[in-house]
């Protein structure tokens, strides 16, 4: 059976080809499952790669458990990148399991597990709280740096904002909050960041949130777990993702 189509723009999989490909996948599952049960049965340490983003990444390294109880029974490596990224790693089986950002995006072939909310907070650095809050006050932010515009992340900022009749004027987008953080704390620029990451900050003043209505602007991300439909997980891992929640 013809199993590809080749044209001069693209490479495309027949009907027949999706048959062989979803086989392969299935049978590329077995194959890690008898993997897992194997290395369980004979007590050696597993394997396992977790996926997370920066923030949540971030959030684990600042706890003893879950994450210690699991490097104590498991060989763990951590890859740290966007959820678009880490969606497909999962899809790959390069990672067991990954902390993303919660989206209505239909998923095949995936399990997607709710762990809780993550909380932002729109923040500038001090020297520039008294321009932002003024801007703000007349409903715009004209230094503001975000997510980039695919993220699921710059959809909750940017409507959350327009909820309170605020309008952004982005002059930079990144991937990464630790690099919007560096450039926040240089001064002239306003961010919503993960509260966590910046919860130091915050305390020590070398931050401060901005307001509406009064009220300090916060906005709420959902975290999920995501990992691939009949994969069996190492017990070790499957304790640590049940322990693991986000608050």
């Amino acid at each position: 059976a013809v199993l590809l189509i080749r044209t001069k723009r693209k490479l495309e999989l027949t009907e027949a080809g999706r048959i062989v490909y979803d086989a392969a996948v299935e049978h590329r599952i077995t194959n890690e499952n008898l993997l897992t049960n194997l290395t369980e049965l004979t007590r050696k340490r597993p394997n396992v790669a977790i996926g997370m983003i920066d923030s949540i990444a971030a959030a684990f390294s600042g706890t003893a458990q879950p994450l210690d109880y699991l490097e104590k029974h498991a060989n763990v490596s951590i890859v740290v990148n966007n959820s678009r990224f880490l969606r497909e790693a999962v899809k790959n089986l390069e990672v067991s399991l990954a902390f993303v950002v919660e989206d209505s995006v239909a998923h095949p072939g995936l399990e997607i597990i709710p762990m809780g909310v993550e909380s932002f907070m729109v923040v500038c650095h001090p020297d520039y709280l008294a321009n932002a809050q003024t801007e703000l006050d007349k409903g715009i932010i004209s230094q503001f740096i975000c997510y980039d515009q695919l993220s699921v992340t710059y959809q909750l900022i940017y409507q959350k904002l327009q909820k309170l009749d605020v309008t952004i004027q982005p002059t930079f987008f990144s991937t990464s909050p630790d690099v919007m953080k560096r450039m926040i704390l240089r001064g002239k620029h306003v961010a919503a960041l993960p509260y966590l990451m910046i919860e130091e900050l915050l305390t020590n003043g070398e931050l401060t949130p901005l307001r509406k209505r009064g009220q300090i602007i916060t906005i709420d991300r959902p975290i999920s777990l995501v990992r691939v439909n009949g994969k069996v997980l190492p017990k070790a891992l499957g304790n640590f993702s049940r322990q693991a929640k986000i608050t």
